[in-house]
């Protein structure tokens, strides 16, 4: 498939997959090893991102995503959505 065949069925944005947290994904001690990529965007995002709201949303999603209460896939690469998942 080519590249702009890719962006018409996809739509203008791109989304990557959802993932939860290293812990959550490996809860053995295995997971010692790992860089989990999209807590330190989320702990940037949070910590030096101008809007206060947005500081707050981020910790906020950031604690959740921690806890396995959340996975977090990244909009265009910047832009983090997130989906509850079952308890």
């Amino acid at each position: 498939m080519s590249t702009v065949m890719a962006k018409k069925k996809n739509g203008p944005r791109s989304r990557s997959a959802y993932q939860t947290h290293v812990a959550v994904a490996f809860p053995n001690d295995s997971s010692k090893n790992i860089i989990d990529l999209t807590e330190r965007k989320l702990v940037r995002l949070a910590s030096s991102h101008v809007d206060e709201n947005i500081r707050k949303i981020a910790a906020r999603m950031l604690h959740d995503y921690m806890n396995g209460k959340i996975a977090v896939a990244w909009e265009d690469g910047v832009l983090p959505v997130y989906v509850f998942l079952r308890a």
